[in-house]
């Protein structure tokens, strides 16, 4: 009756561990390519008005 308890408390760490690792992942994938989106709107409105922007 313990064994299956004991697995689980033995396991429930790492199983813990995978899922946060796979949410901050995700998270900053998803992160990354809506910073990418941002960047090339930026990037075609200073082309398409013309001027060299902040730098």
């Amino acid at each position: 009756m313990l064994e299956p308890l004991i697995a689980f408390a033995l396991l429930a760490p790492r199983i813990a561990e995978a899922v946060i690792l796979i949410v901050a992942a995700s998270v900053s994938i998803w992160s990354r390519r809506a910073a990418r989106r941002a960047n090339g709107r930026r990037l075609v409105r200073l082309l398409r008005r013309g001027d060299p922007g902040p730098s």
